[in-house]
This record gives C-alpha cells, sequence and structure tokens, in this order.
C-alpha cells in the first residue's frame, strides 16, 4: 500500500521541450534554396539590363523589327558626322522603291524639286544623304550611298554656290521627316528626311506650310515606289 502511495503522491515531471535540429541533409537543401533564390533574382536583373542594353544598341543601329515583308519599314541611323543623315530601309518583296533627293524646296511648290532618284535593291539596305565639298573639283555636292549585302551604289549632283555658302554657315534648321521606326503599306510615298534651313527671321513661322512664301532650302528625301519590274530583275537584264 504505501509504495503505491508513493507513486500516487509523485507529480509526473515535466517534458522538456525538443529544439530545433537541423540535420546535415537539411542544411544544405536551405542553402541550395537561399542560392537558388538568389540566382532568380540576379538573371532576372541582369536579363533586364542587358535588355536595355540591346534596346540602346538596336537604337543606334537603326534596327529593323521583324515585320509583313509585303510592307515598307523605315527607321532613323543616329549619326555624329556634320551634314550626314542616315536611315536604314527594308522594301517590299514585290515593289520597288528609290531614294528621290532635293536641297530646294520652291515657292508656291506643293514638294521640292527632287533632283534625281536611286533605286533601292530588295530587302535590307543602308542609306546614307551627304552635304559635302568634294575634295577632286572643290564643289558642294549633295551624295546618295546605298549600301547592300556588300554592294554599293551611289548618286551626287552639284549644289549651286549660293546654297554652298548657307550650307557652310550655321543657321537656324527645323526637322521633319520620321523619327521612329516607320512602316506603311507598299505602293506609297514616305518623306524620311525634312531638315529646313533658315537664313532670314521669320523663317520659322514656314513651318508645317505645304506651299511655301519663299524657297527653302535644307535637305529634302523621300521614298518613291516605281513602276515596273523589281530593282533586281532590271540589274539582271542589264
Amino acid at each position: 500500500m504505501s509504495r503505491q502511495a508513493d507513486d500516487a503522491g509523485q507529480l509526473p515531471s515535466p517534458r522538456r521541450r525538443v529544439g530545433w535540429r537541423f540535420s546535415l541533409r537539411g542544411l544544405l537543401g536551405l542553402v541550395v534554396v537561399v542560392t537558388m533564390v538568389g540566382s532568380h533574382f540576379y538573371t532576372s536583373w541582369k536579363l533586364r539590363q542587358a535588355m536595355v542594353q540591346l534596346k540602346q544598341l538596336r537604337s543606334e543601329v537603326g534596327y529593323l523589327n521583324e515585320t509583313d515583308r509585303s510592307k515598307l519599314v523605315v527607321a532613323v541611323v543616329p549619326t555624329d558626322e556634320p551634314l550626314t543623315w542616315k536611315i536604314r530601309v527594308r522594301t517590299p518583296a514585290l515593289q520597288s522603291y528609290q531614294i528621290a533627293y532635293s536641297t530646294l524646296w520652291p515657292a508656291g511648290s506643293p514638294e521640292p524639286t527632287w533632283y534625281s532618284g536611286q533605286p533601292l535593291p530588295g530587302g535590307e539596305s543602308l542609306v546614307t544623304l551627304r552635304l559635302f565639298s568634294d575634295p577632286r573639283d572643290n564643289r558642294w555636292k549633295i551624295i546618295t550611298l546605298v549600301r547592300n549585302q556588300g554592294n554599293l551604289w551611289r548618286m551626287a549632283t552639284v549644289l549651286s554656290d549660293r546654297q554652298a555658302a548657307l550650307f557652310r554657315g550655321s543657321h537656324d534648321t527645323i526637322r521633319g521627316g520620321i523619327q521612329a521606326e516607320t512602316v506603311v503599306a507598299a505602293g506609297r510615298s514616305l518623306r524620311v528626311i525634312e531638315e529646313k534651313w533658315f537664313a532670314g527671321d521669320g523663317g520659322l513661322m514656314l513651318f508645317g506650310q505645304e506651299a511655301p512664301d519663299d524657297d527653302i532650302d535644307g535637305l529634302f528625301a523621300e521614298l518613291q515606289p516605281l513602276p515596273g519590274l523589281p530593282f533586281e530583275v532590271q540589274e539582271n537584264r542589264r
């Protein structure tokens, strides 16, 4: 009886709390999870940085996005060269185009006086227009260069002495034409460059007029559709 009484009088001893225990396997698993999460965030950050740099590089070279090949696609190529303009063009598959150029918009005319036009080959081309003094004869000219798949086509026109003096100096200008990548339907013309020089007072008021009141000097370039066979077929028949 006394033994039973002693057992009954004893209180159950409190259980000890078991703390967190990490096994080597659990610790390694935690390290792997933390590493994977950190790697994911780092990779995402690097990807965003790469996309920003890619966008900047595409802008610098005038990259043309993939579009319907039946459309005319044009983008401006930035350049630090003085009196130089560059555009990248992808012509439609079944429509020939030329790059027409001018330095004079006559008074009362709805468009510039186009001096000439250089046909563009199919596919993607880099077009450069430049105002410069030709060292061979010391005459100022406007030249058009078309580069496509290693081939080069050029066309130049001599400028008047009055315009040569104007382009050598510094004057107010107004820039028009395209400012970003532009896509238009085949068969339509597109004014890609429209930079006007103003030497006199009040010239800036002419901006936006279809037919100027006075002659306007500048650099004008337009992509114009051509009738007939595509450029490559015409070249092969020569």
